[in-house]
Order: structure tokens, then C-alpha cells, then sequence
């Protein structure tokens, strides 16, 4: 382990962003960072963690899909939540995400998501991010589809502006209900 390349995570956990190991990861630690994380690289209204988009996105996944939609962003808690347009300019980090990614799901589901629900939880992401930007950026994502979303629609889901504390308390909450099996 190099500690030039290593975070403090939470609890307390040294989490090495250039060799990550399930041995670093913890669902608590998740839960905190993402919770703290605001979406769209805090370009928006109010305050919206990632942690709440998590959650809310569940309402648009099958049952199957619901532990991994909880748990798709679950390396930004690591690496932290990048736009889309930076995220595509970035080789080297969609590679590190990628490889913490497949760790995650490893280690709490136990294999990586099937093309099934990858493809659901793909879905559902272009659909939350299409109906939080309407709740929540200047241009209410007029555009944006053609570009970020794989002509998706809108969901019908209503945004909360949770704060963290109170994202942290629903993410393990819905961890223990869909994830912990």
C-alpha cells in the first residue's frame, strides 16, 4: 500500500485508490461520503446528495435491480461524484471507478450485476438524471438527452433535499432492506 495514495475514509479505514481491496470497503463508509457528495458537481439549486439519488432511483428498478442500483455509484464514495462530460474526458479515473465498481459488487452482491439489471440500472440512472435536472438546473435538462441519456423520459419522483445526515439514515436503510441479504 502507497499512503501518497490513499484516502481516510469515515471509519477510520485507509482505502488505497490505486489498489482498492473489499478489505477497505464498508457500506457505512459509503453511506457517509455519498450522503455528503452534492449531484451535478454541486451545480444545482439545493443541496441533493448522491446518496439521496440512490434511494429515490430505487422506485424505478425492478426488485432484482435494487441492490445494484443502490450501489452504482458506490465508488464515487471513493473517488468522488464527477459530471458526465469530465467523467468522459478522464481515462485513467473511469478505469480505477471501474475496477473499484466491480470490487463492490463483488463484495456485497456477491458477483457483478447480469446484463439484466445493468441494463435497468442504466436506465433508471438516464431517468433520474432527466428528472433531477428538471427539479434542479437552470435549463431543466433541455438538450440533455440527446447527449447524456440515451433517449430516456423523465420519472415521476419527486425530489426531497434530504440532508446528510438524514441521506446517510435512508441509504442504510435501504441497504438493509434490498442489499443485505
Amino acid at each position: 500500500m502507497n499512503a501518497d495514495n490513499c484516502i481516510e475514509t469515515y471509519s477510520g479505514m485507509s482505502f488505497d485508490l490505486s489498489r482498492p481491496a473489499a478489505s477497505m470497503i464498508r457500506i457505512t463508509d459509503i453511506a457517509a461520503a455519498l450522503s455528503k457528495q452534492c449531484r451535478y458537481a454541486g451545480h444545482c439549486r439545493r443541496f441533493y446528495s448522491v446518496a439521496e439519488h440512490s434511494v429515490l432511483g430505487l422506485a424505478l428498478v425492478s426488485d432484482a435491480a435494487k441492490p445494484a442500483y443502490l450501489l452504482h455509484d458506490a465508488a464515487e464514495a471513493y473517488y468522488g461524484d464527477l459530471s458526465r462530460p469530465l467523467r468522459a474526458m478522464l481515462t485513467v479515473y473511469n478505469q480505477y471507478v471501474a475496477r473499484c465498481e466491480r470490487i463492490i459488487y463483488d463484495a456485497f452482491l456477491g458477483a457483478q450485476p447480469s446484463e439484466q439489471v445493468a441494463s435497468d440500472v442504466s436506465r433508471a440512472d438516464d431517468r433520474m438524471l432527466l428528472t433531477e435536472a428538471r427539479q434542479l438546473v437552470a435549463s431543466k435538462g433541455r438538450g440533455w438527452s440527446a447527449h447524456w441519456t440515451s433517449n430516456a423520459h423523465a420519472a415521476h419522483v419527486k425530489l426531497c433535499y434530504w440532508e446528510p445526515a438524514r441521506a446517510e439514515r435512508e441509504f442504510l436503510r435501504a441497504w438493509r432492506m434490498w442489499g443485505a441479504q
